[in-house]
């Protein structure tokens, strides 16, 4: 995933050789840092995310809906002291239960 952030705005494209983003039409992402609503597609889906910062952390948090299943993501996006990692604890919450992860992006 590439991130570039600038002033309140945050773009993440997939990376290149992401498999699963190229065969879901996964397109880049935008957020507004200051709490505006962004929307973007998701695959087949639609994402409505408002992100904002909580302290050093961002906070975003998207609905989901697409024709089969709606669901809530509430991520958390911390980058380390050095710049150099970036880790997003990431819960999702569906009619059928919740998700908890982890995922740790190391700077290229």
């Amino acid at each position: 995933m590439k991130v570039d952030h600038k002033d309140t705005e945050i773009h993440c494209v997939p990376a290149e050789t992401d498999s699963i983003a190229q065969k879901s039409n996964r397109l880049t992402m935008h957020f507004a840092t200051n709490g505006k609503e962004t929307v973007h597609p998701i695959g087949d889906a639609s994402g409505k995310s408002i992100a904002k910062w909580e302290g050093s952390a961002l906070m975003i948090n998207t609905i989901v809906s697409s024709p089969r299943q709606s669901y809530t993501q509430m991520d958390r996006w911390k980058l380390s002291r050095d710049g150099k990692v970036l880790t997003v604890r990431r819960q999702i919450i569906t009619l059928h239960g919740e998700i908890e992860s982890t995922l740790i992006y190391d700077k290229q």
